[in-house]
């Protein structure tokens, strides 16, 4: 990946240049070069698993589903 950097954004080589020469918006070259210098990759790294944790229990999930099985019209806040 360090020589792809290298050959493609090298820092002597203007903003201007790099874009014009591989086709692409300055704004990307220099999201390229700050990725680069921050994270090493074009890209950076993912947050990991997204989403919120499960804070209920299985047992507590089965009460919840059996009240809105009797009560299929209840609203959230009788639910909670």
């Amino acid at each position: 990946m360090a020589k792809i950097y290298t050959q493609r954004f090298v820092v002597h080589r203007s903003v201007k240049e790099i874009s014009a020469q591989h086709g692409i918006s300055k704004r990307a070259v220099r999201k390229w070069r700050q990725n680069w210098e921050l994270f090493g990759t074009p890209r950076p790294p993912t947050g990991g698993v997204g989403g919120s944790k499960i804070i209920l229990t299985r047992a507590e999930e089965e009460l919840v589903l059996d009240y809105l099985g009797d009560r299929p019209i209840a609203y959230l806040d009788e639910v909670a």
